[in-house]
Formats: C-alpha cells, structure tokens, sequence
C-alpha cells in the first residue's frame, strides 16, 4: 500500500507545466515573469525529481 501511494504521489510530480496550478503559484512565489525562465526553474527540477523519484521506486518494489 505504502509504494502505491508513493507511486501515485511521484506520478502528480514529473513534468510540471502551464496547467498545473502549482507550477504558477511556485513561479509567481519565487517572482519569475518570462516563460523560458519559469521552465528551467521549475518544470526540469521537477521532472528529474521525479524520475529519480521513480528510479527508487522501482529499487524499493524490488527489496519489497
């Protein structure tokens, strides 16, 4: 149960973008106006965040 719901919480997180509501109140928070900035800050850290996330997912479903 505990990998399922870890499982669904990294798959909200990968790939943050323009319809997420999250990904605006992150940049209007952090004050990034231009478009091509907003996406380096927040929308690639959090896809490699979650692939990370995955990756040890995928470890801890092995062990478990």
């Amino acid at each position: 149960m505990a990998l399922a719901a870890q499982a669904a919480c990294i798959g909200a997180f990968i790939c943050s973008y323009f319809n997420d509501s999250f990904f605006w109140v992150m940049n209007r928070m952090l004050g990034i106006r231009e478009v091509k900035e907003q996406m380096w800050v927040w929308t690639i850290p959090s896809t490699i965040c979650g692939i990370v996330g995955l990756i040890g997912l995928l470890i801890a479903d092995l062990f478990v």
